[in-house]
């Protein structure tokens, strides 16, 4: 991998992002019915997702916010996973592809 990676401009990878920001805003869908259900489980499997998913994509910064938020679903702690999850959306909302 290239270390300036951009994932953006790269010509396998460019025509997947409209898919796989649909598939995040699912994700974050997802996390809101999980949060109003206090289902951590659902949260910390969803954030470990993120994680993984967004550094193979080159989005850096969705992984570290899917860190944040496998972490707070694994501590149970429901203020650290609204702040996230809102910060998700946020990326989500701001990320142009």
């Amino acid at each position: 991998m290239e270390q300036n990676f951009n994932s953006k401009q790269h010509p396998l990878i460019r025509p997947l992002l409209p898919a796989y920001f649909n598939c995040r805003k699912e994700d974050l869908k997802s996390l809101k019915e999980a949060l109003n259900l206090l289902n951590y489980e659902s949260i910390s499997e969803i954030g470990h997702k993120l994680k993984g998913s967004g550094g193979t994509f080159g989005f850096q910064d969705l992984s570290d916010i899917g860190d944040k938020i496998e972490t707070a679903g694994n501590q149970k702690n429901k203020n650290l996973a609204v702040e996230y999850i809102d910060l998700l959306s946020e990326f989500l909302t701001s990320t142009s592809i």
